[in-house]
């Protein structure tokens, strides 16, 4: 948790100093790898909506309940910006995690979403809980990086099979000198 809270700690310093495009981006990558943590899409619906983006907010605050009228009306205005289309949500939305940790509103609402998406198009976004990959690591083909290894591996074995033959040449020459 500790790593959590340093992220939002640069987010918020991103937001201070008016950087909220880079804050929103930050945001976006820790709501993936912390589908569950519900604070996290709270502080991104705030972000958009003191930026402006209703509709952005609306999606981020879809899983709370619209107990204050700013986050009901950003809902409707996100709802109206995808013609009301469940399927359209949820792609949107793109929840990965488990839906067990979510509190019993938010349960309700993507069920609600899943039943409507698959009544009206027959089928249901799902997204699989995936593991962060660094955009570094992401363009590294991993089969030139085996291939490295493998053909380091093999030099070194002929080096040392090399050096091994050299020794035995070596030492029944200077054996063949001395008898």
């Amino acid at each position: 948790m500790k790593e959590l809270e340093l992220k939002l700690a640069a987010i918020n310093y991103d937001i201070e100093l008016g950087r909220k495009q880079r804050a929103a981006d930050k945001l976006r990558k820790l709501i993936r790898q912390n589908p569950e943590e519900l604070d996290l899409w709270f502080l991104a619906g705030e972000l958009y909506y003191n930026a402006g983006f209703l509709d952005m907010a609306g999606r981020h605050w879809l899983f709370y309940p619209s107990v204050e009228p700013k986050i009901a009306e950003t809902v409707d205005v996100y709802k109206k910006s995808v013609n009301f289309s469940p399927t359209q949500m949820l792609r949107d939305i793109q929840f990965r995690g488990s839906l067990e940790n979510l509190p019993l509103y938010s349960q309700r609402v993507i069920a609600s979403l899943e039943k409507e998406a698959y009544k009206t198009t027959g089928f249901v976004p799902r997204y699989n809980k995936t593991t962060y990959v660094p955009e570094k690591e992401k363009f590294q083909i991993p089969t030139v990086s085996k291939m490295k290894n493998s053909l380091g591996c093999l030099i070194g074995i002929v080096f040392i099979i090399f050096v091994l033959a050299s020794l035995i040449v070596g030492a029944v020459t200077v054996i063949g000198y001395l008898f």
